[in-house]
């Protein structure tokens, strides 16, 4: 039996909106997403759904377009087109939630502000762990991660020096709440541009099926999702800008600078913009996103955002799905080939939109 209650209270619902939907306009409690019930098209400006926290402290999603409304788990039904039972179990390991034999305690109403949640300061708590995680990289038990880094081009020396490590499971590693509970998972650190370590993600390393979630992230209440992660910014040359950790990895391991945003739907905000454009320090900025439609919607929705900052970045046309992909499977050596398409990467022939020409573009 599962605790439903308390898979609700470490879900963040606003983040796994941005998974599951993307395109997220506004911020805090003024966020807006788009309708996440299948086919259904926006016909206004403003995305229609919206979330917000009820009495009882639970976090509820609502689309006022279709009337339809619910829980992070109704939220993970509709987008998903499961049931309930998959819907909570996906969740529960998306929160590191195990079953319980004993009834869930009935939660008591939550005395907080509607839509804010307690903070705690959880940097040291996190970085406790991916630092234990990051030794682990390096002994033989760790071979499922060693075999995933290799499948995605991606060094064991490059990836200890960046901190990525291994998590054989809570049973075996020891934890503070909030942080991802699932294993084995390689732990991809997220830095900023000082290097510090902010945020991490879990990356599930048994097959999840179609139903799955293969990324978990810490809860809200330990770290909130930077957005982006600036990888490596001191050598001479362009800034990468990257759909995921593992891409800018292969970029730095070849000696460039790369950033990654955490998904691809999160380019329709502009949180990433500054931190982007600060560790360019005026240098080309490159956009090298996964080559499907996800990843061509991100780019034209970077452009745009890098447009309002009076910048013109280049896209990077792939050969493959994404970077990993190409240099894993690279027949005339990646370097050489990547060289090649630096010279070819030219900025998208797309208008910049404006008012609510802006809002028709990010909803293509």
């Amino acid at each position: 039996m599962h605790d439903i209650d308390r898979i609700l209270a470490l879900t963040d619902l606003p983040a796994l909106a941005d998974e599951l939907i993307g395109d997220r306009r506004g911020s805090g409690t003024s966020s807006k997403w788009p309708s996440p019930v299948p086919g259904h098209q926006q016909t206004g400006n403003s995305p229609p759904m919206s979330i917000f926290t009820d009495r009882n402290g639970t976090q509820r999603w609502k689309c006022f377009s279709t009337g339809e409304s619910g829980t992070a788990i109704d939220l993970y039904k509709t987008t998903q087109n499961v049931d309930t039972k998959t819907a909570i179990e996906s969740l529960a390991k998306r929160t590191g939630t195990q079953p319980t034999q004993q009834p869930p305690r009935r939660r008591q109403p939550n005395r907080h502000t509607a839509g804010q949640r307690p903070a705690t300061d959880g940097t040291p708590h996190l970085t406790q762990w991916v630092n234990e995680t990051n030794r682990l990289l390096e002994l033989p038990k760790a071979r499922p991660a060693h075999k995933w880094l290799a499948d995605h081009g991606i060094d064991l020396d490059h990836a200890t020096k960046n901190n990525v490590g291994y998590d054989p499971g809570a049973a075996r590693l020891r934890r503070g709440d909030g942080l991802p509970r699932i294993g084995p998972a390689v732990v991809l650190p997220i830095t900023n541009q000082n290097g510090e370590i902010t945020y991490a993600q879990s990356r599930n390393l048994r097959n999840p099926g179609p139903d799955g979630i293969k990324y978990l992230n810490p809860h809200a209440q330990v770290a909130r999702n930077p957005t982006i992660s600036i990888v490596e910014h001191q050598h001479n040359g362009p800034l990468f800008l990257t759909e995921g950790v593992a891409d800018a990895l292969v970029l730095t391991q070849h000696g460039h600078n790369a950033a990654a945003l955490i998904g691809s739907g999160l380019t329709s905000q502009d949180k990433w913009v500054e931190p982007l454009t600060a560790a360019a320090q005026g240098r080309p900025i490159i956009l090298a996103f996964d080559n499907d439609t996800a990843g061509h919607q991100a780019s034209i929705n970077a452009t745009n955002q890098l447009r309002h900052q009076d910048l013109e970045p280049a896209t990077l046309s792939l050969p493959a799905n994404d970077i990993s992909e190409w240099a894993n499977h690279s027949k005339h050596g990646f370097a050489d080939e990547l060289a090649n398409m630096i010279t070819r990467a030219r900025p998208l022939d797309v208008p910049t939109p404006t008012g609510p020409t802006l809002d028709r573009a990010m909803r293509l």
